[in-house]
């Protein structure tokens, strides 16, 4: 990641289902989360924003669509005007 290059330790979580929970056992304080989605609300941004919310992570929420029941769960979002709607859905740790 790009990330390790500024000194920020991150890594991509790009798993699905409960794999995907797998993934985010390891997220604790300190963590924040960078969650990029295009095209409305996919299962696994859920499921980030549910399992995120539990140890109290911050989020910044990417997208090209805004779903007001998921903004409620975000600390930032940050709309994204480009990308093609379901095709991309990544998150990404940092640390």
């Amino acid at each position: 990641m790009l990330f390790g290059r500024t000194g920020w330790a991150a890594r991509a979580l790009g798993a699905t289902g409960i794999a995907l929970v797998d993934e985010l056992l390891d997220l604790g304080h300190g963590d924040a989360l960078l969650v990029l989605a295009y095209g409305g609300s996919y299962r696994e941004v859920i499921t980030v924003f549910a399992e995120a919310h539990c140890p109290g992570l911050p989020i910044v929420f990417v997208t090209n669509t805004l779903d007001r029941i998921l903004a409620r769960h975000v600390d930032v979002i940050v709309p994204a005007r480009r990308g093609h709607a379901r095709k991309v859905a990544a998150t990404c740790r940092l640390r």
